[in-house]
């Protein structure tokens, strides 16, 4: 009451300077609506960046958590391969090469490959755990569109895409509690996200910016940028040929014609260098289970040791890191 006072001695002054006694009403109440109007417009244009411009209202630390919960209570409900299974360690040896060169937020990847060939999905979870279904394993006819499937979804946690999903949800949230609208218990993060599978539907400027660094992140690596091209063609033209099929791909990574053309617009604009690679050979021979030639067992057992001397050494990282890290201001 106190404050409104203030306020109301503050616009009777600014009336009796912007005029005389005649129009001093008129100008004060010009002066209400326009505080009126910037107190309207400043809880909206907030809300507006944070739900249109990805300002991320999530810590790292909470979309890890998040992340983590979410992981344990998806993976009660799938049949994950093995470990130490050829078949993962190959996808956790791509993908992590992948990730060591594109981790900014340290994040702790892994890559999991779910038993089910009537998928065809890949996907990841905020925090960086990455599956891939054999059902579209099967689709695939090389390393580098492997490479571009799993640089696809660790570009969407570089890029920090489900903080953004996050924060929006959390903001509709908050809006429907002060309308009386939602039980406030939803709104923790952990409880609401880890129920909520819509926050792992990505908007179309996040799918072109994933497509775009995914691109580029295995062009890098030196496979052959073409295969995010050849990928991308197949999924369409699954989706037309078999809807059902593909049904769960659309749910988180809905496809479009708008996706190709950028992707054709981006590859035709790399040079052109010698040594890029597709992978057949490798791909055909631990995927596929195809003789030629057969999974270097050895190999796969230096990607096991080398992934943990990797995972190691972002966790000291993450430890040193801790002590300086600015917390967000929902933690």
């Amino acid at each position: 009451m106190n404050l409104f006072r203030k306020i109301d001695k503050m616009v009777d002054a600014a009336a009796s300077q912007l005029g005389g006694p005649a129009s001093h009403t008129f100008y004060k109440i010009l002066l209400y609506v326009f505080i009126v109007g910037v107190a309207a417009w400043i809880p909206y244009s907030i809300a507006r960046h944070v739900y249109t411009s990805g300002f991320h209202v999530v810590s790292v630390e909470r979309e890890q958590r998040v992340g983590r919960e979410f992981a344990g209570n998806l993976e009660k409900t799938m049949s994950v391969a093995r470990e130490d299974d050829p078949l993962s360690l190959y996808v956790n040896e791509v993908g992590g090469r992948i990730a060591a060169e594109h981790n900014p937020w340290l994040v702790k990847f892994d890559f999991q490959v779910v038993e089910d060939p009537r998928m065809a999905n890949a996907f990841a979870l905020p925090g960086g755990s990455i599956y891939i279904t054999t059902g579209l394993l099967e689709k695939l006819d090389n390393e580098a569109e492997l490479a571009g499937v799993l640089a696809h979804e660790v570009a969407h946690v570089a890029q920090r895409h489900y903080a953004r999903n996050m924060g929006r949800q959390m903001l509709v949230s908050w809006v429907k509690k002060f309308l009386g609208g939602a039980d406030s218990t939803m709104l923790e993060a952990g409880s609401f996200f880890a129920t909520n599978v819509t926050f792992l539907r990505m908007r179309q400027q996040d799918e072109l910016e994933a497509d775009h660094q995914g691109a580029l992140y295995i062009y890098a690596l030196d496979y052959d940028p073409d295969a995010s091209v050849t990928l991308a063609k197949k999924l369409l033209e699954m989706e037309h040929q078999m809807p059902d099929f593909v049904r769960t791909m659309a749910l988180t990574h809905p496809p479009s014609r708008e996706r190709l053309e950028a992707l054709e617009n981006l590859i035709s604009a790399l040079a052109r260098r010698e040594g890029l690679t597709l992978g057949e050979e490798r791909f055909r021979g631990i995927v596929k289970k195809e003789q030629f030639p057969a999974p270097d067992l050895e190999f796969l057992n230096k990607i096991q040791r080398e992934q943990e001397i990797r995972q190691k050494a972002l966790e000291l990282e993450r430890q040193r890191r801790e002590a300086g890290e600015v917390h967000s201001i929902l933690d």
